[in-house]
Formats: C-alpha cells, sequence, structure tokens
C-alpha cells in the first residue's frame, strides 16, 4: 500500500527540485487554474466558473486522460459532493449518490445531459452511466444543488453535462484497444473529417466484461454519427444520430457469511436476472452565431428504447419473486433558448417541451407463457424559464431566475379502466457572486444563493403494474400509488473560490468551499404500512463540500476534495437518524505526476465513511479506502496506458440492505461485495 509518508515525501522533493529553463518542454506557462474555465451548465449561457452562483465543477479533458477512470461514473468519484455505490461488484451498474440525495437504483436525483440534451429514461428517470464512453468526452460539467430555475424536474440533486470531443483537424482516424482482467475489453475507432464547413465524424465503441462477480457479464455497443454545417453568418446546423445495445445481468446481493467464503459468487435466486436494452435516438439542432448580442438556439430530437428484463425482488433472504418485464417507449422533445447579452446584463429565457408514450408487460417467465399484468401510459411536459443576470463594476453579480414545469400524466390498465394525473410548480433561483479580492493572480470570490426545486414522482412510482405476489391475483397488490405528489426542496448555500498564487512561477493553487442547507418535503418512499411507495419523509441535507488544489510547475499537481455530509429524518419515527447509505464523509486525493513531458503518474485515494443499512440507524457498513494507479506513455501519435484500480486488494461492500428473516424474525445484511484489485492495460493511435 502507499502510505501517507511516502505521498508526503514525494511532494516535498518536486517542489525542492529546479524551475524548468525556459524554452523547455512544458515551460509555456503556469497551469491554468480551473476556475478559469468557461462553463454554461449553472446558467445555460456560458460564463466563467469563478463568477458563478451555484457550486459548479468542471473536469477537462486533460484531466479525464489522467484520472485512473475508466467510465464517466468513475470519473465522476473526484467531483465534490458526488459519490457512486455499485450493484454488480464490477462498477457496471452505478449508483449516484448526491449531496445525501439517493435514489436507490429505482429513480434519480441526478440528470444527465450531453451537450446539453437530456438523457435520462422517461419511465424511471433513471440515468445510464454508460451512454458514453470515457474516451468520447471533452469536458465534464457539474451543477451541485437544486437546478430546476434552469433544468425542472430530475434537477434536484445536481446536474451534470457531458461535452463530447470535436475534431481538431480536418482528417483524422482514432483508434483505441484496452485489455483488463475478468475478461474485459474496450474498442474505440472514430474518423472524423471537416472539409470546408462540413464536419463529419463515426464512432463506434464495443465493450465486453465478465463481471468480478459470477453472473455479471456485461456488454455495451455504440454507434454513433454526426454531421454539422457552419452557415456564412457564423451559425450552424447539426445532425446528430446514436445507437446503443448494453446487456448485463445481475449478480444479486449476497449474506455476509455468504461474502466471506465466497465473495465472487451470485446469489441462486438471482440466476436468471438480466436486461437487454436497445436505444436509437437522433437530434436536429440549429445555432445562430454565438459572439452576437442576441443568439437562438433550437434542437429537436427523437429517442426510441425497447427493452427486456428479468427481475428479481427480494421478499426474504431465501426467498424471491422472479417476473419478466417487456417494455418499449419513444420520447419527442424539443428545446428553444434565446439570449440577449449586454455589455453587463444579460437575459435567458427557453421554452421546452417533451411527449412520451409507453407499453408495459409483466409475464411469468421469458417465454411469455402467463401475462402477469399490462398497461401503457404517457407523460408529457411543457417548461418555460427566464433568467437574467447583472454585473456591477466587474466585481458583484446577481443572478435571478424563474420557471414553470407542467407535467401530466396518462396510464391505461385493461382492468381497471383509465387514470390521469397533473402536477405543477414554480421554481425559482436567486443568486449573488461577489469579488472580494481581483487582480495579481489572487482572485477571490463568495457566492450565495437560495432555491426551491422539486421532482415529480416517475411513472415507474405512479402506475407500475408488477404484481405482489403474482400467484394470488385478483388479490394480488402493486407498490406504486397514482396519488403521489412532487417531492419539492428548499436550498440555501454560501461558497467561496479562491485562487492562490504562492511561488511565482513555482507553485500555485486554488480553493473552494461551499456550505449548504437543503430540506426536503414529501419525500417518496416505500411504507411497510400500506405496501406502496408514498410521500412520507422530511430530511434536512447539511454538508459542506470543499475541493483544494496545487499545481507545481511543471511536475506535479495535487487535488484533494472533502464532502462533509449531515442528512438526517425530520420526521416520523426515525426523526433525527442519518438516512442509509449516505456517508457522513468522503475524501478523494489525486496526485498527478509529469516527469517527463511524454510520460504521467496519477496516484489517487478515496475515504468513504460508514454508513447505516437502516433507517433505525442499528447496523453499519464499515468505512473503506482504495488507491488507484494509472501511468501514460505517450509517444508521437501512440499512447499507452497502464491502470490498477484498488492496488491494495480492499475488500469492502459500498451497498446493501436490511430484510426481514421470516425464520427467525431478525433483520439479515444483504451485501454488494465491490471488486477486488484490477489491472487494465491498452493502446491509443491517432491517424
Amino acid at each position: 500500500m502507499v502510505s501517507k509518508c511516502s505521498i508526503v515525501s514525494m511532494v516535498i522533493v518536486l517542489f525542492f527540485l529546479p524551475a524548468p529553463c525556459p524554452g523547455q518542454a512544458g515551460d509555456e506557462k503556469i497551469p491554468e487554474y480551473m476556475m478559469d474555465e468557461i462553463v454554461v451548465v449553472a446558467e445555460r449561457t456560458q460564463n466563467l466558473l469563478l463568477e458563478s452562483t451555484v457550486a459548479t465543477s468542471v473536469l477537462t479533458r486533460a484531466t479525464l486522460e489522467n484520472l485512473p477512470a475508466t467510465s464517466l461514473a468513475d470519473a465522476l468519484r473526484y467531483v465534490p459532493g458526488l459519490s457512486f455505490i455499485e450493484r454488480d461488484g464490477s462498477g457496471n451498474i452505478p449508483v449516484a449518490i448526491v449531496r445525501g440525495f439517493y435514489g436507490g437504483g429505482e429513480s434519480e436525483y441526478v440528470l444527465l445531459t450531453i451537450d446539453g440534451v437530456p438523457v435520462n429514461d422517461m419511465r424511471t428517470g433513471l440515468a445510464d452511466w454508460n451512454r458514453i464512453p470515457i474516451n468520447s468526452i471533452e469536458r465534464i460539467e457539474v451543477l451541485r444543488g437544486g437546478g430546476s430555475a434552469v433544468y425542472g424536474d430530475m434537477a434536484v440533486g445536481a446536474v451534470v453535462n457531458v461535452v463530447t470531443r470535436k475534431p481538431v483537424k480536418e482528417r483524422s482516424l482514432t483508434s483505441r484497444l484496452s485489455f483488463g482482467e475478468d475478461g474485459k475489453v474496450d474498442t474505440d475507432l472514430c474518423v472524423r473529417m471537416r472539409p470546408g464547413s462540413h464536419d463529419v465524424h463515426i464512432r463506434t465503441h464495443a465493450s465486453r466484461d465478465d463481471g468480478y462477480r459470477d453472473h455479471a457479464d456485461w456488454e455495451n455497443l455504440l454507434l454513433a454519427g454526426g454531421y454539422e454545417y457552419a452557415l456564412a453568418n457564423g451559425g450552424s446546423l447539426r445532425i446528430n444520430s446514436n445507437l446503443q445495445r448494453l446487456f448485463q445481468k445481475e449478480p444479486g446481493p449476497l449474506r455476509s457469511e455468504q461474502v466471506a467464503e465466497n465473495r465472487i459468487q451470485s446469489n441462486p435466486l438471482f440466476d436468471m436476472d438480466y436486461r437487454r436494452r436497445d436505444v436509437a435516438e437522433a437530434a436536429l439542432g440549429y445555432n445562430s452565431p454565438g459572439e452576437r448580442p442576441n443568439r437562438l438556439t433550437a434542437d429537436i430530437g427523437f429517442r426510441y428504447v425497447d427493452q427486456e428484463q428479468t427481475r428479481t425482488l427480494l421478499l426474504t433472504p431465501d426467498m424471491g419473486d422472479t417476473q419478466f418485464h417487456v417494455e418499449g417507449h419513444s420520447t419527442l422533445w424539443s428545446h428553444l433558448q434565446y439570449r440577449h447579452k449586454g455589455q453587463n446584463n444579460t437575459f435567458v429565457s427557453g421554452v421546452e417541451a417533451e411527449y412520451g408514450r409507453y407499453d408495459s408487460e409483466y409475464f411469468k417467465d421469458t417465454g411469455m407463457s402467463k401475462t402477469l399484468s399490462t398497461g401503457n401510459g404517457s407523460r408529457t411536459k411543457f417548461g418555460i424559464y427566464a433568467e437574467a443576470q447583472q454585473m456591477w463594476r466587474r466585481r458583484v453579480k446577481a443572478m435571478a431566475g424563474l420557471r414553470y414545469d407542467s407535467i401530466f400524466d396518462h396510464f391505461e390498465e385493461p382492468y381497471q379502466g383509465t387514470s390521469d394525473v397533473y402536477f405543477d410548480r414554480l421554481s425559482h433561483h436567486l443568486g449573488l457572486n461577489i469579488a472580494y479580492l481581483t487582480g495579481s493572480g489572487r482572485d477571490g470570490h463568495i457566492y450565495m444563493n437560495w432555491t426551491r426545486s422539486f421532482k415529480a414522482p416517475t411513472l415507474d412510482q405512479l402506475f407500475d403494474r408488477r404484481l405482489f405476489p403474482p400467484g394470488l391475483f385478483p388479490d394480488a397488490f402493486t407498490i406504486s400509488n397514482e396519488g403521489l405528489v412532487p417531492q419539492r426542496s428548499r436550498g440555501i448555500e454560501v461558497g467561496i473560490y479562491q485562487k492562490v498564487p504562492i511561488v511565482k512561477h513555482r507553485l500555485s493553487g486554488e480553493f473552494t468551499l461551499s456550505a449548504y442547507r437543503i430540506d426536503l418535503e414529501g419525500e417518496i418512499d416505500f411504507s411497510m404500512a400500506v405496501l406502496k411507495y408514498v410521500n412520507i419523509k422530511e430530511s434536512r441535507h447539511d454538508g459542506i463540500e470543499s475541493s483544494i488544489t496545487l499545481y507545481y510547475l511543471p511536475y506535479l499537481s495535487l487535488n484533494t476534495s472533502l464532502n462533509f455530509m449531515d442528512v438526517t429524518f425530520r420526521s416520523g419515527d426515525n426523526e433525527g437518524n442519518r438516512l442509509k447509505l449516505i456517508p457522513g464523509k468522503t475524501v478523494s486525493t489525486s496526485l498527478f505526476i509529469d516527469p517527463h513531458e511524454r510520460l504521467h503518474l496519477t496516484v489517487t485515494h478515496t475515504l468513504t465513511d460508514e454508513v447505516y443499512l437502516d433507517d433505525s440507524n442499528s447496523v453499519t457498513l464499515p468505512r473503506y479506502q482504495t488507491i488507484d494507479l494509472k501511468l501514460r506513455l505517450d509517444i508521437k501519435r501512440v499512447r499507452f496506458h497502464f491502470l490498477v484500480e484498488n492496488i491494495a486488494d480492499e475488500e469492502y461492500s459500498s451497498n446493501g440492505y436490511l430484510l426481514l428473516d421470516m425464520a427467525t424474525f431478525e433483520n439479515v445484511p444483504l451485501l454488494y461485495p465491490a471488486r477486488g484489485r484490477y489491472i487494465q492495460g491498452g493502446i491509443s493511435v491517432l491517424f
């Protein structure tokens, strides 16, 4: 294991190395401050991160290439406020936790957008974190905290916007191949052409993994294409299309004694569980010239999803209900935005509309010999928003945003007729950013904001027709509840962005700090009293997030992200207790070392505090820590990488829950063991 002393020693040695002479490789300038990056995610228009009125983070392409991350979810672990737990042991089924919001893999509190286009599932709201391979990503922008005033439903916890890579040459061909343990293979091929005003790219990606645990096979196939035409006036037209096939098996949770006996085994009750998901989508967009005071953007798109899944839900630790689910849904969406940018003010307004329809059937087995339940429904969403920004003397920036959303849901079921549900909500955001230091590279900004956000119940929570237990029809019941209402949050936040020039031309740093309080009302949870989803909980999410980065020219940079969370119930029998599976503390540290312009070494350390497995806070999962390493070698147009995750082969479980054993009438912990040491190597070639 890499000790803390060895890391400190390495930092001291590198600090006292002589600064490079002018003209040597890498001696262009001190590394750019990350908070000087221009981001779009926070206010849907370009702004300096330093001047943001909300907690915002960015991972650039250079950072992504050096991090020991094999997926989008892996990379997001290094962003303050975000963490992921898993269900398969290999990280292929990640579940997000952000600022203490956790959907348990059944719903999502994070909105995922790719180039500004939301891609969360229409029926469940879940984000597909395997939707885009990490080597296709140019940058990741993350807004933390309630974003409903800009993005509407789903943006209670965070918004993650992925910006894809664009061609830099008129013609290029990039190929990538990597191999890892457990049969992991990744291949990627991208062709880019930019003749004149035309820009065309085609990308194929294939990934497979036998899984760290038994019955955890995983495959992901992607085919993407895009065309962009640069108009004479500086605007552009673009067309994008994507095809994806995802196949995965689920190994299920294990008892503690099973984990101790053989942590890679699968739960026999889950031997039939798998999911096959096909996605086809296309989008058409228009951008007017960005440098003009008035700018218009318009997008329209279509998405179709076909999915089949055999899924087991445990009723006791030794008995489960397995059903085969077939569904298909299609979504048509559009977005129109207008921006006016004056000398010291900016006004943004927009309209979003979405219509989706789905069909759902449950069967006894994959042969579809017996239909257990069926239904179909639709969701119509409409949102209109406006936002105004005003800057005074480049020191004070005020922002106010307001959004109105309406959601209409319709459901049809053969035996019970039709159901209609309607929600509408106003969301707002008030923010202020004050530059308390300027000049000499010591820029410091303090920001504060007040937000109101909401999250509508998912179609799954409202209308899912899976029967429990299916053999007792017509006395069987469903856990869905069409009487659910949206969850509502109120949040206040104060934060700091600060640059720190320590030693001229040698050492610099930056520091961010955010303190927040979010109160959530009408939280949706499963009630054992009525055996349905209900709005039964109120919770308070208090937290402090910090990021500290040091840059030593040009050899080294060190980043540490700290998250402290106190997430508690504010009502019910468990008032004052912490919410389950929410760690009180997470810390991630990344050390980037560049001893040569062609050689790059990264060592990361992640610590996750203990969590409770139940609302009564009686059973805990112990804290765990992992150390990862990545070595990258660039030789002209060829790049080699070598990656080791969990170097110390730490044995831990990041996820689990309690279930009542009817034989002993005791709650039994069921755990999802995580992967041990994992090694991967690969090569990329640019033609």
